[in-house]
């Protein structure tokens, strides 16, 4: 095996450790940008979750119950108390940064979404405190 100079491979060490900084680099420029469109963190985006299908949930079972019989329906208290839990997890995270994205829609929207979902299944109490605690006066 010929031997090699102890140099020979320094322009390669050379290219990797500017191709490793510049790399470094741009980690660093993206880590440090937050800007608006910033995916949510992941334990508000758990927050999230469990607002978005409390809410959701509650929705349908809602609009079970009272597809036959009116709003009225033995019930509906419980799904409106699910509606009011899952309202105010999202207006926690809400609070924080109404413009982190969370599945590709901004916290601001989840709530707009929210609010239209909860009128349209007559669960009126959750989609009032949503709307007053979530718009400016």
């Amino acid at each position: 095996m010929p031997h090699r100079p102890a140099l020979a491979g320094l322009p390669w060490a050379r290219y990797r450790l500017r191709r490793a900084s510049a790399l470094a680099l741009c980690g660093l420029a993206v880590a440090g940008c937050t800007q608006p469109g910033s995916q949510a963190p992941k334990a508000q985006a758990a927050k999230l979750s469990h607002a978005t299908g409390d809410i959701s949930l509650a929705c349908g079972y809602a609009q079970e119950l009272t597809a036959f019989g009116g709003p009225n329906q033995p019930g509906v208290g419980t799904q409106e108390s699910m509606a009011l839990e899952g309202a105010h997890l999202l207006v926690s995270v809400w609070s924080h940064n109404p413009m982190w994205v969370y599945q590709g829609e901004t916290i601001s929207g989840v709530v707009s979404d929210s609010i239209s979902l909860l009128g349209n299944c007559g669960l009126t109490r959750a989609q009032g405190y949503l709307r007053h605690t979530t718009t400016s006066p």
